[in-house]
């Protein structure tokens, strides 16, 4: 039995043996992270890294396996530098070493937290000790555990008797849901030719499926999206949760969310001012917000971004997983709309939704309102907190003249802000389109918002290249070569592969068992969209119709249908569609038109 000792100066702590313990034990020392007290054991070294096996795990881009580690020195702790590819700084001091003795600010790669002294604990003595042996202990926890016995049974029973009856429950609903659909879409195409029907086959309930043993879990390396930690505010925070908790740290007062996430590529063989920029990058994040001019003379671009915008992201994410896009969508007044946005997201297919609902109408005049659009992007858009923020302007027509002066200042006032970091670019699509005075007098207004920007002008020399300008422009046109080898270089994961098979023996029940995963597999929709049957279209209807996914497999699943029926209407996944009667019209005609098609293709071959 082990109590407390009578307070007073001569108490000290008291090993079993009956002599003093060292100082460090009894000395408290805690990790400050994302407002959170993390306690730090010091009686031996701790490895700190992205690695499960380390002492304290980090699991950010920037931290590598084995980053630091940590050592009771002296009356202090002395903190080391393991990984040469890391970075550490202590009072914003990059170092290779240094020795804490509390309340220091420390950076492990790009995530701040604070070493400090906690307080001393109060000291106990050993005063008496029973000891039990091991048969006794064996039957205390024996009779324990059988008296629990028929409480399990009882909760095995009940849980067993409530998946029975939900599982009936979803087939014979996805039956009925799915039946409906298929009798609404095809009700007269009496007289196309035969061509691909769906199977009538249920789907498995999407709550429980199952991941095929031939996809291999993700690298340990692998930019993982961030846990729902709400449940754990009001746990008590011990030695148990110091690798749990300790992986959430960003290094921000604002926790920024991950970004679309991904693996990225390996970085070793790059150098110099590219390595800098792509680790200061990965490290903070970057929050890229596209604003488009969406009149009529910019329809041969919006129908390449359409085609290219999801190979955008992949790229974009591979470079920088944690990455987020936005785009804000322009025109002049007295048109139809003057801005309309999606905010700033790493929701891949929501975005891709949204540019699959645009189209270029209106305009008239030259001049745009490229400041109404400036100005809804940084004053209405959910930035992140000390974040790399890229504004890139796609255009070509200049501003009205009278908008001038003030988008200059609006420009000086959000890249000379000391708080973040603000990059505007623009690039000119309208070169040989325009007449040559107003040709000169776009290209001279957009150069001068680039400049005041602080970031660059170019022309959009072929609508092919459009993935690879606006990478190069984002990150810089310097780094333009270096970008292109570590794109080229980068090696397809086994779930790629696996993908392809499936593809190419037009598994469409797996992939669609596939697509109820989040986040999101991108090969995954890539392989239904490049089997571009109607029948894909119907599963994924059945899908949204269904409301019991994720949002992401939602938008997911529309993206899937607008790709292979061509369907540019809108749909509000928040609703049924039994309240969406025009959306749900003009879906059924553009799956019959598909049909058709689909059948004269057939014939033909």
């Amino acid at each position: 039995m082990i109590k407390q000792s009578p307070k007073g100066p001569a108490d000290r702590r008291m090993s079993e043996r009956g002599g003093p313990l060292p100082r460090a034990a009894t000395e408290s020392w805690r990790i400050i992270m994302d407002r959170r007290a993390l306690p730090l054991p010091i009686l031996r070294p701790i490895v700190i890294g992205s690695d499960p096996k380390s002492g304290i795990q980090l699991a950010h881009g920037s931290v590598r396996p084995s980053h630091a580690r940590l050592e009771k020195h002296g009356r202090g702790v002395q903190i080391r530098l393991l990984d040469p590819e890391g970075s550490l700084k202590v009072a914003g001091r990059e170092v290779s070493s240094a020795l804490l003795q509390g309340g220091e600010e420390v950076f492990i790669g790009g995530l701040k937290l604070r070493i400090e002294r906690g307080q001393i604990a109060p000291a106990v003595t050993t005063t008496l000790m029973t000891t039990v042996s091991m048969e006794q202990e064996f039957y205390t926890h024996f009779r324990r555990e059988l008296r629990r016995l028929p409480w399990v049974l009882i909760s095995l029973g009940v849980h067993l008797l409530m998946f029975l009856w939900a599982d009936q429950l979803l087939w014979k609903e996805a039956r009925e849901i799915q039946s409906r659909y298929l009798l609404a879409a095809v009700d007269d195409r009496a007289n196309a030719m035969p061509v691909e029907r769906p199977e009538l086959t249920p789907q498995t309930p999407p709550e429980t499926p199952e991941m095929p043993d031939e996809l291999p879990e993700p690298p340990l390396n692998e930019v993982r999206e961030p846990e729902d930690t709400a449940y754990l505010e009001d746990l008590p925070i011990n030695m148990v949760h110091v690798k749990r908790l300790a992986g959430l740290g960003t290094g921000s007062d604002d926790p920024p969310p991950a970004g679309f996430g991904g693996r990225g590529v390996h970085l070793e063989g790059v150098t110099g001012p590219l390595k800098e920029r792509l680790q200061s990058y990965r490290s903070q994040g970057l929050d890229l917000v596209f604003l488009v001019d969406t009149t009529a003379s910019m329809e041969s671009f919006l129908r390449a971004a359409k085609r290219t915008c999801d190979r955008i992201i992949t790229d974009l994410s591979a470079l920088i997983p944690n990455t987020r896009l936005g785009v804000v969508a322009y025109r002049d007044q007295g048109d139809l709309y003057v801005t309309k946005a999606t905010p700033i997201s790493a929701d891949r297919y929501a975005i891709l939704n949204f540019l699959e609902g645009l189209e270029a109408r209106g305009g008239g005049d030259v001049p745009e309102a490229i400041l109404d659009a400036v100005e809804y992007a940084l004053d209405e858009l959910p930035w992140r907190k000390n974040t790399h923020r890229v504004l890139l302007i796609v255009a070509d027509a200049p501003p009205h003249p009278e908008d001038l002066a003030k988008l200059r200042m609006r420009l000086r006032s959000a890249t000379r802000s000391s708080v973040r970091s603000t990059v505007v670019s623009t690039i000119f699509t309208g070169r040989g389109q325009l007449q040559p005075s107003r040709q000169a007098e776009a290209e001279k207004a957009l150069r001068e918002i680039a400049r005041l920007g602080g970031g660059e002008f170019a022309h959009l020399e072929d609508s092919d290249q459009v993935v690879t300008q606006l990478i190069n422009i984002t990150l810089g046109s310097r780094f333009r070569k270096g970008l292109e080898e570590l794109l080229e270089n980068r090696s397809s994961s086994p779930r790629q592969a696996v993908v392809r098979r499936k593809v190419e023996q037009r598994d469409i029940d797996w992939l669609i068992r596939k697509l109820h995963f989040t986040p999101v597999e991108p090969a995954v929709v890539e392989g239904l969209i490049g089997i571009g049957s109607p029948a894909v279209a119907m599963r994924c209807l059945d899908l949204i119709s269904t409301g019991r996914d994720q949002r992401e497999v939602q938008e997911a699943a529309l993206y899937i249908i607008r790709r292979i029926i061509r369907y540019g209407g809108s749909l509000d996944l928040t609703r049924s569609l039994e309240t969406q009667p025009e959306a749900w019209e003009e879906i059924k005609s553009a799956l019959k038109r598909a049909y058709r098609q689909n059948g004269e293709a057939r014939r033909g071959q």
